[in-house]
């Protein structure tokens, strides 16, 4: 019987070249599923090239991204490579969407001015000595700067509900693990900051909360516009102090709780000198040059390939 219907098109694949040792650091590094583990175990000794499709790309390219932020191990170097091979073949995949990307409406889209940084100081309210930062950043959605603060002060959940105020008025997420914003709350994702503080804004304050059920507010101080240096890559955290609260603290109650639990060392051997007791939580550290290390992968975390690849700009 013949039949008019065409076979069914195969899913297009890419092949990703890749060194045995980049493969192995993937392999021990990386969420991966059992799919993917299984095409990187299987290729061969050497340099590789692993027959890859669209979804499995994405899937390497997010886990590549949640290590890099996380990672402080030496193989950092290695994934940042794998990460440039990934999202050179993600960009293939994306050429014939480029017509449909821009019938999508680019006029709905935000425009951002490169011309602009603006500088801001983050303090978390109801702790003394204030736990603080200072960060710079380009011209962005509200989206994107939402997720800079988050990491710049060092909580580990960049995705939990959140708001921005400024001047009265209330900026978040459309939706939040499938529940819909309250009413008055904007959509964070269309607005930039440069439209908010334009040239010529004066310095001013707005909250920004994270995590309503804990309840953790910051004085949000925006203080001013700073040249755009070409040589600086933004964002950039300036200064700070103190290390921020773990996310299991949930809120100032479980925090002052946490201050008052201490480690007592007594050794069971009482040959031994005891050692004075320690707090379970050293809230003096502050690692500037590990939470800068975090934000270079903002953009790229958050907005997903599309919204970042230049091409598709």
């Amino acid at each position: 019987m013949i039949t008019n219907e065409s076979p069914p098109v195969p899913a297009t694949k890419h092949h990703l070249r890749l060194t045995y040792r980049q493969r192995q650091a993937v392999l021990n590094g990386p969420v991966l599923s059992r799919e993917l583990r299984t095409k990187l175990e299987t290729a061969g000794p050497g340099l590789t090239r692993v027959p890859l499709s669209q979804a499995e790309l994405e899937e390497l390219h997010r886990e590549l991204i949640e290590v890099l932020i996380c990672s402080s191990q030496p193989q950092t170097r290695i994934f940042e490579a794998v990460l440039v091979n990934v999202e050179q073949l993600l960009r293939s995949f994306q050429i014939d969407e480029r017509e449909e990307w821009a019938a999508m409406g680019r006029r709905n889209r935000p425009r951002f001015d490169p011309r602009l940084a603006f500088r801001f100081k983050l303090t978390l309210e109801g702790i003394d000595p204030p736990i603080w930062r200072r960060i710079e950043v380009h011209d962005s959605s509200l989206e994107v700067f939402a997720c800079i603060l988050v990491l710049a002060m060092g909580w580990e959940t960049e995705f939990e509900p959140h708001r921005l105020t400024i001047d009265g008025r209330h900026f978040g997420p459309k939706s939040t693990y499938g529940i819909p914003a309250a009413d008055g709350v904007e959509d964070e994702s269309a607005v930039t900051l440069s439209s908010l503080f334009p040239v010529g804004s004066l310095p001013r304050a707005g909250c920004f909360e994270f995590d309503p059920n804990a309840s953790w507010k910051h004085d949000l101080e925006f203080e001013g516009h700073v040249r755009v240096d070409l040589g600086v890559e933004y964002p950039r955290l300036i200064e700070g102090e103190r290390a921020c609260p773990p996310d299991s603290t949930r809120g100032l109650e479980g925090y002052r709780q946490l201050m008052d639990q201490t480690i007592d060392d007594k050794p069971e051997d009482r040959s031994i000198p005891k050692r004075p007791r320690q707090l379970l939580f050293d809230p003096e550290a502050f690692d500037l040059s590990q939470l800068q290390h975090q934000l270079r992968f903002v953009d790229r975390k958050l907005a997903g390939y599309v919204h970042w690849c230049p091409q598709m700009a």
